[in-house]
């Protein structure tokens, strides 16, 4: 990884999430653009993700953090989690302006 640079990846499966680490940050932030997203994937496969804030005024004000080895096994149950093939929708941001419209 370059230093001074924001690494990301987007995750779209159950919940749209994005999750980078900032330079200088040893901890993973995994944001959404809505609580329960966040919410959900504590529940279900990272319950060590830390609290939830809230940056409003980004397009992913919602976020958390969490320890790259913790991320890395939720990843992995994610990875198993999955059903049935994903049919991305014609538009993710149409889907996601209905998702964020009560942003939370």
């Amino acid at each position: 990884m370059g230093r001074g640079r924001e690494h990301h990846v987007d995750l779209y499966n159950r919940w749209i999430f994005s999750v980078v680490q900032k330079p200088g940050d040893r901890r993973l932030c995994v944001r959404a653009r809505v609580a329960c997203d966040l919410e959900r994937l504590r529940a279900t496969l990272m319950p060590e993700l830390g609290p939830t804030t809230d940056a409003e005024g980004t397009d992913s004000p919602f976020r958390a953090r969490i320890d790259r080895e913790v991320f890395a096994r939720g990843l992995a149950s994610l990875g198993w989690d999955i059903i049935q093939p994903f049919e991305a929708p014609k538009s993710v941001h149409t889907v996601v302006k209905t998702r964020t419209s009560s942003r939370g």
